[in-house]
């Protein structure tokens, strides 16, 4: 898979092109406003008509919306179709894309992540005897996931490879829903110093700890209430490592793995990040680990991450099962620890902020 060139998004037609050949369309499938969207698109396109009259979404594949069909091109016929699929767990518009091509039989040529809500990709499928080169775009737009795709003969895409840039970049949903989000997020709080969401679905453990140590714990479970995933978080006050030297503070979350029967097999990378301000000493440990005592023994990759606040030591660690095992599922756990690292908020106090010695702000 290659992703050397960036998909085009319509950039060099020209602005008399796109006053006199395209146009913005704007539909409402089923008469659902939840479904509908706005586009541009040749102006000698056909929108054939739809056969479907079920208008409930699916959520294990998705729904055709609409097809759009170019004039006859030497035997065949570019494509445009817009489809919608309802999401019920958090997950990432590129890991949602990587996992539909992987299962739908295509061959990825490049797949570029523009934001967790917004992926692109090209890739080529035989349909029979004929090679088809299809530009998939997938953006999340609360719970749901639109997903548009420009298919066309390998030897004519280039011809309407600009015209279905156009198309992906203009495509936007018409009903914007209060929750931006496929699922609600629950706030958490760890010693009233660090505060986070994470997805409403994760069961939330809150074990007791010592003085000067806050910790949460929150699981995945899939349908047979099984744990598929689990995050742990924990703040430990610096006044506990005061003077102390050399400690490794991942090992400490890690050692909360552990206790639940997690053996570490492997140690893939162990780096440091960089961290803005007021955050210093940042790190990132990714293993490969084993439970020998699940009902299903599963490779699993155990990441932990650390920084430290000028008031705590913060400490976030994932572990699910790797890619491999079963890709959707790493993918939501991955989701939610992300979630929890672009929500993560420190609260501190001023006099914390203004006792940063001079050593340290040089340090970051």
């Amino acid at each position: 898979m290659t992703t050397t060139e960036l998909l085009p998004l319509g950039q060099s037609i020209p602005p008399s092109v796109l006053k006199k050949d395209f146009v913005k369309l704007e539909d409402k499938p089923y008469g659902q406003p939840t479904l509908g969207y706005s586009v541009v698109l040749p102006n000698d396109w056909l929108q054939l008509k739809l056969k479907a009259t079920d208008a409930r979404l699916h959520v294990e594949r998705p729904k055709l919306l609409s097809t759009f069909l170019g004039p006859k091109d030497d035997g065949g016929n570019p494509m445009f179709q817009v489809w919608c699929q309802g999401l019920i767990r958090e997950i990432s518009a590129g890991d949602w894309l990587k996992d539909f091509l992987t299962r739908t039989g295509c061959e990825i040529i490049s797949l570029e992540i523009r934001s967790a809500y917004l992926a692109d990709a090209l890739v080529t499928r035989r349909d029979g005897p004929v090679l088809l080169k299809i530009r998939f775009s997938a953006r999340l737009a609360g719970y749901r996931l639109f997903l548009c795709e420009g298919v066309a003969p390998d030897d004519l895409f280039p011809k309407y490879a600009d015209g279905f840039g156009l198309a992906s970049c203009t495509f936007k949903p018409t009903l914007i829903t209060d929750n931006p989000h496929v699922e609600v997020w629950q706030t958490h709080t760890l010693d009233n110093a660090v505060s986070f969401n994470a997805p409403f679905s994760w069961f939330e453990r809150h074990p007791q700890a010592p003085e000067g140590l806050d910790m949460v714990d929150l699981y995945n479970l899939n349908g047979a209430a099984e744990p598929v995933g689990n995050l742990k978080a924990m703040a430990v006050r610096r006044t506990l490592t005061k003077g102390k030297q050399r400690i490794d503070l991942p090992a400490l979350l890690t050692a909360e793995f552990l206790k639940i029967g997690v053996q570490i097999t492997e140690l893939v990378s162990n780096e440091s990040i960089q961290t803005p301000e007021p955050l210093t000493n940042g790190s990132v440990k990714i293993c490969k680990a084993l439970i020998p005592a699940a009902p299903q023994v599963r490779l699993q990759n155990l990441i932990v991450l650390s920084v430290d606040a000028p008031t705590h030591h913060i400490l976030v660690g994932l572990l699910t099962c790797a890619p491999c095992e079963g890709f959707y599922e790493y993918a939501v756990n991955r989701r939610a620890f992300d979630i929890v690292l672009e929500t993560f908020r420190l609260h501190v106090p001023p006099a914390a902020k203004a006792g940063a010695s001079p050593a340290a702000k040089k340090g970051r």
